[in-house]
């Protein structure tokens, strides 16, 4: 549908270019003009950057456990850690507000791993794991930012 084509244009578009166009959603660029119909699928700036940054994530687990950085030369079975993520994407994506809860609780074991192996891993897996951090942390925040109006909004109606 219009998702996928949506999709399929961001992917030659970098990185400070989606940024731009999640935060502001306004089209200041040529290659931006034709992802901009993406921005209507989601419901808000906060929802587009939790589902990107945590489709970043479960892209970022698998290829550091498979190919980036595994534990053992050709892949650890680590990779399947991006799996519990993966399963939550659908739903992220829809915007169904408890798979963003249960994601903005999931992605705390993804931050505090991505700590451990920031601090105590060397070499590319030290990025990697300040990178699983960033990203857990910037889809925790998007999910935070996206419900917190929905539940004051439920808070209000039960007064």
């Amino acid at each position: 549908g219009a998702f996928t084509i949506g999709c399929s244009r961001l992917i030659g578009m970098n990185y400070t270019n989606i940024l731009f166009l999640i935060l502001f959603k306004t089209v200041s660029s040529p290659h931006i003009v034709e992802a901009a119909p993406i921005m209507n699928h989601f419901q808000t700036r906060w929802h587009a950057l939790a589902f990107l940054s945590a489709m970043a994530l479960c892209l970022l687990c698998v290829y550091w456990e498979w190919l980036g950085a595994p534990l053992r030369a050709g892949g650890t079975l680590l990779v399947v850690k991006a799996l519990p993520l993966s399963l939550c994407l659908i739903g992220l994506c829809r915007g169904r507000l408890y798979v963003l809860q249960i994601v903005s609780m999931l992605v705390l074991l993804y931050m505090s791993e991505g700590v451990i192996r920031g601090m105590g891993d060397m070499g590319a897996s030290q990025w990697y794991g300040w990178a699983e951090f960033a990203l857990s942390w910037t889809c925790f925040f998007g999910c935070i930012l996206h419900v917190r109006p929905f539940k004051q909004a439920f808070k209000a109606q039960q007064k």
